[in-house]
């Protein structure tokens, strides 16, 4: 049926041609399909793209290892550096060592568990007493934490999540420019750290200028 003259042209279906021993011939005009949705040449470079991405992820994570056994290693060597004559350099690496581990342990649950999951979030409960006791103990012997201050940045970025406000990183903001944030991060524009707990004695005294002082001075 020939289609009405209405501007819209008749659909012409091209059929294949038969040879004379019924086999049927693709006409030179037919698309020619490749097997898959996927042109050959492109499954070969999704591949290689693949296996090159493989490659760099396993170079970053050697790197990262090695990296971490030399900081451990150099801490040993310092410790036992450090020593006093009247415990040996053995002992020096061995309390050293021990201190480094005490100090992870510390604040790990200080931080991770107590801090992140336990206040900022509120998906776990804690004692109070234990909660200011890890506070006093990290803080004063440990790596220093400014408790209100880390719970309300945080809080602030899940609000805010890489857009304005987040006051840890923004969507525009590059590898190196994240990497200056890591030690001169955005300020603060709200407070919303209005826990109970984070008014007591225990942690507010652990947010003060002259706690983060009294760190950095430890530090060094």
């Amino acid at each position: 049926m020939v289609g009405r003259d209405i501007g819209i042209s008749p659909t012409v279906k091209t059929l294949p041609n038969k040879a004379p021993n019924g086999a049927i011939v693709r006409n030179d005009s037919s698309p020619r399909r490749s097997s898959g949705n996927v042109r050959p040449s492109t499954r070969r470079d999704a591949a290689r793209f693949d296996f090159l991405l493989r490659v760099w992820y396993i170079a970053l994570m050697k790197i990262y290892n090695a990296l971490g056994y030399a900081a451990l290693g150099f801490q040993l060597v310092l410790s036992a550096w450090l020593a006093p004559p009247s415990i040996g350099p053995w002992w020096g690496m061995a309390i050293g060592f021990g201190y480094l581990l005490a100090s992870w342990f510390l604040g790990g649950v200080y931080l991770s568990d107590v801090m992140h999951m336990g206040i900022a979030h509120g998906a776990l409960d804690y004692k109070e007493w234990f909660v200011k006791g890890l506070a006093l103990v990290n803080n004063t012997v440990g790596v220093y934490v400014d408790p209100v201050g880390w719970v309300n940045r945080h809080r602030l970025h899940h609000r805010f999540a890489d857009h304005a406000g987040d006051p840890n990183k923004l969507d525009a903001d590059g590898f190196w420019k994240t990497l200056y944030l890591c030690l001169f991060p955005y300020p603060c524009r709200m407070n919303v750290a209005t826990d109970d707990i984070l008014k007591t004695w225990a942690l507010a005294s652990r947010s003060s200028g002259l706690a983060s002082a009294t760190a950095t001075i430890k530090a060094l």
